[in-house]
């Protein structure tokens, strides 16, 4: 991850959003931080695939 660069935003998630990236991010043993970062930075690759 970017340190350098890095913002602290504040988002608001429901609690089902939060316990699924919550489990989502313990089982790839990484923080719920990067699992939003990895996807952010995916979002204009998965824009080129088809529907």
């Amino acid at each position: 991850m970017d340190n350098l660069n890095s913002t602290r935003p504040h988002i608001k998630v429901t609690p089902t959003a939060w316990e699924n990236m919550k489990r989502e991010a313990q089982e790839r043993g990484i923080s719920i931080s990067e699992l939003i970062e990895e996807f952010g930075r995916r979002i204009n690759s998965l824009s080129c695939l088809p529907p």
